[in-house]
């Protein structure tokens, strides 16, 4: 099987990529990126565990027709990836979301729809759900109100006409974090662990009362190259989060490795958007996330 990784050569690719490249069956795994977020890391192998199949590169544009069609036509599933990505809440540069995140993706599943794909995988977010006091579930209904929210679920509705043509999941993922080589610090635990590791303050905004949705990368990665091969759910939408927390409960997790550390509230009376998700049934792959401190402990390893 050869598979096709939109945006492959960032956070959540590169752990996608590690796996999939042990996986059996996988033949070939194509990373098709503008590299525009800078990152190189995930061309560099583990240390440890040979590769089964065949690595590929091309370097190229999600609104690149000719040279993304090239690349569609030879996969047999196809894994998109590609964003613009920025905080649940992000609400600025909206040309660039509706540029990528949109119109690439329309673009996308229009080639998919033309090609005998036979799986496709669209990773949406939980920010098309937008703010609820209270906890949002597969069944809630899309509300979202920033320009990154809207992106996503325009691009959504794209990729539902796939849903009675070929094999398509919608994954709304939650907040990654955790350590990879590709990390993103801006990420909001990955952020608070590097600011408690090296002494510096941590920033809270509000009272800390705001709830975030969560996934582990190196799980959210094992998760992606097993729906990828082993077909284990039926096409439909589905919700990628392994537990909701508040930013208060995260930060006390880390005071638990580092009691040092210190964190500023600003505004503490400023009503702060709530995003608390309900973990979906329907995903055991994710069910059994250890407790936060355990990946925090291991994440924390991999600091100097």
């Amino acid at each position: 099987m050869r598979v096709l990784i939109t945006g492959g050569a960032g956070y959540v690719g590169t752990s996608l990529i590690s796996n999939l490249l042990q996986t059996p069956g996988v033949s070939e795994v194509t990373v098709y990126d503008s590299l525009r977020r800078g990152n190189l890391q995930c061309f560099f192998s583990e240390p440890a565990g040979k590769s089964t199949a065949v690595f590929r590169f091309v370097h190229g544009d999600i609104l690149d027709t000719r040279t993304l069609s090239t690349e569609v036509s030879r996969a047999d599933t196809v894994i998109h990836l590609a964003a613009h990505v920025t905080t649940p809440f992000a609400d600025h540069d909206a040309h660039q979301f509706e540029q990528i995140n949109h119109w690439g993706t329309a673009l996308l599943v229009d080639l998919v729809e033309q090609m005998e794909t036979k799986r496709f995988i669209y990773i949406s977010s939980v920010a098309i759900y937008g703010a609820s006091p209270s906890q949002s579930t597969i069944e809630t209904r899309p509300n979202p109100t920033t320009f990154y929210g809207i992106s996503k679920q325009r691009a959504e509705l794209h990729v539902e006409r796939l849903l009675n043509q070929t094999h398509t999941l919608i994954l709304r993922c939650g907040n990654v974090y955790g350590f990879n080589r590709s990390i993103r610090i801006d990420s909001v635990i990955n952020n608070f662990m590097f600011q408690a590791h090296f002494g510096q303050k941590g920033r809270v905004i509000g009272d800390g009362s705001q709830h975030r949705a969560f996934v582990e990368v190196s799980r959210l990665g094992r998760a992606l190259a097993e729906l990828s091969t082993n077909n284990p759910l039926p096409s439909g939408t589905y919700n990628l989060v392994e537990r909701s927390l508040t930013v208060g409960e995260v930060v006390d997790s880390i005071r638990e490795i580092y009691p040092n550390f210190e964190t500023v509230y600003v505004d503490q009376g400023m009503p702060m958007r709530n995003l608390e998700i309900e973990p979906d049934p329907r995903i055991p792959l994710l069910s059994n996330a250890p407790p936060l401190l355990s990946d925090l402990t291991k994440f924390q390893s991999a600091l100097r």
